[in-house]
């Protein structure tokens, strides 16, 4: 095993805020936090004190338990950052309050466990997000899964009731996403070498081989209408981070093939990037709403698997969900948004074919890999002759569903069920 540090953005959607956020962690791995950035505005002053704490077992029901949150990770004073511009970029926004590694404690959080932190600030310029269920998942990769909580309406933390808080009882909303981001350390399988099958007679000096990888990518694009206040940055971070969750499902149980891949053949989503494209490489403008705005991005993924499954394979899995795409992006992206999907679509259809004068008897595999190359061909041919070359068709793969073999005059009669698999 090899030590790797990751980090798993929660949400910088903004929208709401006030003092501060309870939320709570799953850890999916063997995990140690190691940091945790923070979203604020600084309307109210350029100084704040902050404090985070953690419990195991989650937040709910505890945010006045002080005895209960045994594990205090930060209590800093951090600053406004002096290149901060507030609605600026979501770089701006990343970095507008990070708590120093050095004033933060290490937690070490075990695989299957509940972790809730709570964090809060003396100023309520710390941000956070609507949301839509307490305990659904916001955020979540390999190792942690982030989920929703609620707002902290006062400071300090703790305090409801007593003169310290101000003789009032504390108030918290809910549902609500934190905005921030987490830093962890974790381990993962280390990069091996493919073993040789055959002997070797003496030793050799020479280093192994590692086992080879291809890269494969799709690209979506979209029409993304959205409120006018809001940045054409936002809409970019949130095509990004919709669709690594939305693929993070995928590989993961949802879609049946991919899963397949990811446990078999390696496959991994290695990066997704939004970029804003025009209206000329989609072929038509968008007409929103008033006072809706539109704006054309193209989402490109790129991910690596073993070579024991194809690249237009993998490309046609990744593209067959480019209908779905908008609602499973749209679940997962706060605000008033509508996506449309207009990029490249899979699609799949089926034939016969009936060969005579064959030999009475079913193609082997060897034979049937060897037909479905030779039939891949043919197709690929005419759709770049005949009409389909207008619409931009693809041919990606053949394959033979069934065979038979049945009397046509004097000599057998070879039928062939074959499905082929394309994006236009």
């Amino acid at each position: 095993m090899c030590p790797a540090t990751s980090e798993l953005i929660s949400s910088y959607a903004d929208g709401s805020g006030s003092f501060g956020a309870l939320f709570d962690v799953v850890a999916l791995d063997d995990v140690t936090l190691r940091g945790i950035d923070l979203n604020v505005d600084w309307h109210t002053d350029d100084e704040a004190d902050v404090v985070v704490y953690a419990r195991r077992g989650g937040w709910f029901g505890m945010q006045n338990e002080e005895k209960e949150w045994t594990h205090l990770l930060a209590n800093t004073t951090l600053s406004r950052p002096d290149d901060f511009e507030d609605g600026g970029t979501m770089t701006v926004k990343l970095t507008s309050a990070m708590v120093p590694r050095e004033d933060f404690a290490p937690l070490a959080m075990g695989a299957g466990e509940t972790w809730g932190l709570y964090v809060c600030m003396s100023n309520a310029d710390l941000r956070y997000t609507v949301g839509t269920n307490v305990g659904s998942t916001v955020s979540a990769n390999p190792q942690l899964r982030i989920l929703e909580g609620a707002g902290a309406a006062n400071y300090p933390p703790f305090r409801s009731g007593t003169p310290e808080g101000g003789n009032v009882d504390y108030t918290y909303y809910a549902p609500r996403v934190f905005n921030g981001r987490l830093h962890y350390d974790h381990v993962r399988e280390c990069p091996t070498d493919e073993p040789s099958g055959a002997p070797s007679a003496a030793p050799s000096s020479a280093a192994p081989t590692a086992s080879p990888r291809v890269e494969t990518t799709v690209s979506y694009a979209f029409y993304v209408e959205h409120d006018p206040d809001q940045s054409g940055e936002l809409v970019v971070y949130d095509m990004t981070d919709g669709t690594r969750k939305v693929l993070a499902r995928l590989v993961s149980g949802m879609d049946a093939v991919l899963t397949g891949y990811a446990e078999d053949d390696g496959l991994d989503v290695v990066s997704v990037a939004t970029r804003v494209i025009t209206p000329r490489e989609i072929g038509y403008i968008c007409v929103p709403t008033p006072p809706q705005e539109c704006l054309p991005v193209s989402v490109d993924v790129e991910v690596t698997h073993n070579k024991t499954v194809s690249s237009n394979d993998v490309t046609y899995a990744l593209l067959k969900h480019s209908t779905s795409l908008p609602r499973l992006i749209g679940g997962e992206v706060a605000g008033n948004t509508k996506i449309e999907y207009v990029g490249e679509r899979a699609v799949e259809t089926e034939s016969r074919v009936t060969l005579n004068r064959v030999p009475g008897r079913k193609m082997g595999e060897g034979a049937t890999a060897f037909f479905e190359g030779v039939v891949r061909d043919f197709l690929s041919g005419q759709a770049s002759d005949g009409s389909a070359a207008n619409d931009g068709v693809d041919i990606l793969s053949v394959t033979v569903n069934d065979q038979t073999i049945g009397p046509l005059g004097t000599a057998p009669a070879y039928s062939a069920g074959l499905r082929d698999s394309a994006v236009r």
